[in-house]
């Protein structure tokens, strides 16, 4: 009986040792442990900065396929829409924001490569492309696009002699064309294998736009499968539609 006892109360005076050692070292722990941030890698802006700093215009252009005076004109316009707040942390700034956009837009490089060189996370440069990109819609695309579209007889026919003088071409108001837009293939199987490969050996979808003398845009459709030919996308879109709807050809 006296033995147990004994045993009995080792084994409790081993399970408060093993306790306390057991507390000591998670205190331990704490208090070297580094607080956590909610970016899991450092942000290195470095190459932006480099960028912005030294790079001349030319090349500054070849990187984002616009002019310094052009990506600030852009800016003063997406500002309002594109700035964070600052919460936990030094938000990326609007200027890197749209450089971003722009780069992936111009370059078409991986969201990985974009993501190393201004050094954030894939999620965080794929985020910031789909946000610029609804800012420039938002802001820009009747100022830049709809504005210029000529919609009375007299704007017509200040575009027609627009394009006679710039590039003698007559009784001709804009040139139309389309651009295939790689894609990943969309779910479909074997219908949307063939619908959206092209005849350069790639998926896609068909932007078609006009531009006038002065090469501005001035009318875009976008999202036609790529194995589409040009001549079906015009026909199936509303500026086709209100032209032959609008327009007598019987009596020219």
């Amino acid at each position: 009986m006296v033995t147990l006892v004994l045993m009995r109360k080792r084994f409790i005076l081993r399970l408060c040792l093993l306790t306390c050692l057991l507390l000591q070292s998670s205190e331990d722990e704490i208090s070297v442990r580094r607080p956590r941030s909610c970016r899991r890698s450092h942000k290195n802006t470095g190459w932006w900065e480099l960028v912005w700093a030294s790079y001349d215009e030319g090349r500054f252009k070849k990187s984002f396929r616009v002019s310094r005076n052009t990506f600030n004109l852009i800016l003063k316009s997406l500002r309002p829409d594109i700035e964070k707040d600052f919460v936990t942390e030094q938000p990326v700034s609007a200027e890197c924001r749209l450089a971003i956009c722009l780069y992936r837009l111009s370059r078409g490089d991986y969201l990985y490569t974009i993501a190393e060189l201004f050094g954030l996370g894939v999620t965080t440069v794929h985020k910031i492309i789909e946000e610029v990109c609804e800012a420039i819609i938002r802001n820009l695309w009747k100022p830049s696009v709809q504005a210029h579209f000529p919609i009375t007889k007299q704007n017509i026919m200040e575009k027609m002699v627009d394009i006679t003088a710039f590039w003698q071409f007559s009784c001709c108001w804009g040139a139309v064309d389309g651009c295939h837009i790689p894609i990943q293939c969309p779910p479909g199987g074997l219908k949307a294998c063939k619908e959206y490969h092209n005849f350069k050996n790639f998926y896609s979808i068909v932007l078609m736009a006009i531009v006038d003398a002065k090469d501005r845009f001035i009318w875009v459709s976008v999202g036609f499968p790529g194995n589409s030919h040009d001549s079906i996308i015009f026909q199936s879109t509303d500026l086709w539609h209100n032209i032959t709807e609008t327009i007598d050809f019987s009596s020219h």
